[in-house]
C-alpha cells in the first residue's frame, strides 16, 4: 500500500511507484491525488521506465483523524486510481 499520497513526507507515493514498477510483472495500480496527474504520468514514463500510465477513474477518498498531526477530524481528497505498465525486460 503506498503512503497516503506523499503529503506528509513528499515524494513517498512516487518511492512506491518507483519500486512497484521495478517488481511488477504484469500491472500495478496506485492512488495518487488527482492535483499530481501530469507529474505522476510524466514521471512513470519517463523516469520509473513504465510502459503505459492511466487513470482508471477518479475518486474522493476520506482520510479520518489517526494521527496527533492531523489538524482536521476528517478530509476529503480528489485522488485517481491508477493502472501502470511496466515496460518488459
Amino acid at each position: 500500500m503506498n503512503p497516503p499520497f506523499g503529503t506528509r513526507k513528499k515524494g513517498a507515493d512516487m518511492d512506491f511507484l518507483s519500486l512497484a514498477l521495478k517488481v511488477a510483472s504484469q500491472a500495478v495500480y496506485s492512488l495518487h491525488k488527482t492535483t499530481t496527474r501530469d507529474h505522476v504520468k510524466r514521471t512513470a514514463l519517463r523516469e520509473y521506465n513504465a510502459s503505459s500510465a492511466e487513470v482508471l477513474c477518479e475518486l474522493r477518498f476520506d482520510v479520518p483523524q489517526m494521527y496527533k498531526f492531523h489538524k482536521k477530524k476528517e478530509v476529503d481528497v480528489a485522488v485517481d486510481l491508477w493502472r501502470f505498465v511496466p515496460k518488459t525486460h
